[in-house]
């Protein structure tokens, strides 16, 4: 769901307190509007499971739902019915995303993976990218479709950017500054957080569990794996300096600044080339700068003075 529909039924919600106003009694109930609009702004920003919570409310208060759910969302409606008469509109995808948002405590925390890899999202449209977790995860489809939508609605909002830094980032990313940061958070947040900057499915797939060392090797290969290493120690450096940190105890300036000393006393820079940074859209024409022998380019100096005449 989106911000706006999730406004209209949190208005809409029947635990909802605000009386009927009108023009002569506005002024004594400007109290209560605070508080309906601290309600809905808690609804649209702090609860990342609206959809579940929503459907329960008109359940069990057993109203109508007040407006049609159309698309993705349908699955809020179906989640409405089944929790009105549940022998009637038993639903399995929705019973099984239910149990993988409500994990018991000390058993294998499936809800934590799945909702990190729901957050590795590069496609724009959400059913593809559910696609690709779903293979990944061996889960059908609708499941992972109702999950999201009911308890972990972050596709729909992808780009809402103060909702989803709530719901990864509830401390700020100051959090990871700290020398005690592993200590200090839960697994699920490190995988969480590692999908949403990274938005690597692959990787994501690995930390969870999914797969062997087949994607560790892949990266280890790669031709730029030292630069791409370096680039991070510096640049974590970098956001610590700037952030005015650089009077706290830090591994991570620690790892910079050494790297800075090996670095001068090697004589090496740890600038990347001028050309390391080439676009693969020119990859063909520099492929053919390049095989050029000196012959062939004072060829083309004469040839571009006019020295040369080229017979068609």
């Amino acid at each position: 769901m989106d911000a706006p529909t999730i406004n209209l039924l949190s208005a809409l919600d029947p635990d909802a307190r605000v009386p009927n106003i009108s023009v002569a009694t506005l002024s004594c109930a400007a109290s209560p509007l605070h508080q309906e609009a601290r309600i809905q702004f808690l609804s649209q920003y702090a609860n990342i499971a609206f959809g579940w919570y929503i459907a329960s409310q008109f359940a069990n208060a057993r109203l109508g739902f007040p407006i049609p759910m159309l698309g993705r969302d349908s699955w809020v409606f179906k989640a409405y019915l089944m929790q009105l008469d549940p022998w009637t509109y038993y639903n399995h995808d929705i019973a099984t995303a239910y149990h993988l948002a409500h994990t018991p405590k000390g058993a294998t925390d499936l809800g934590s993976k799945l909702k990190a890899m729901i957050l590795s999202v590069t496609d724009f449209d959400p059913r593809k990218h559910i696609e690709r977790v779903a293979r990944r995860t061996g889960l059908p489809y609708a499941t992972v479709e109702a999950f999201e939508i009911l308890f972990y609605n972050v596709l729909d909002r992808r780009l809402d950017g103060f909702y989803i830094s709530a719901e990864v980032y509830p401390e700020t990313r100051l959090i990871e500054l700290a020398e005690s940061y592993m200590a200090d958070s839960t697994l699920g947040d490190l995988l969480k957080r590692a999908g949403y900057n990274q938005r690597d499915l692959d990787m994501t797939s690995y930390l969870v569990g999914i797969g062997d060392k087949e994607y560790m090797a892949k990266i280890a290969a790669s031709n730029n794996s030292e630069a791409e290493l370096n680039n991070h120690i510096m640049g974590n450096g970098l956001i610590l300096a700037k952030a005015n940190l650089l009077n706290t105890r830090s591994i991570g300036m620690g790892r910079a600044t050494s790297m800075m000393v090996a670095s001068r006393q090697s004589g090496t820079s740890m600038e990347e080339p001028p050309l390391a940074g080439i676009s693969m859209l020119l990859a063909d024409e520099f492929k053919k700068a390049t095989m050029l022998s000196q012959a062939d380019v004072s060829r083309l100096m004469r040839q571009d003075a006019g020295h040369v005449t080229v017979v068609v």
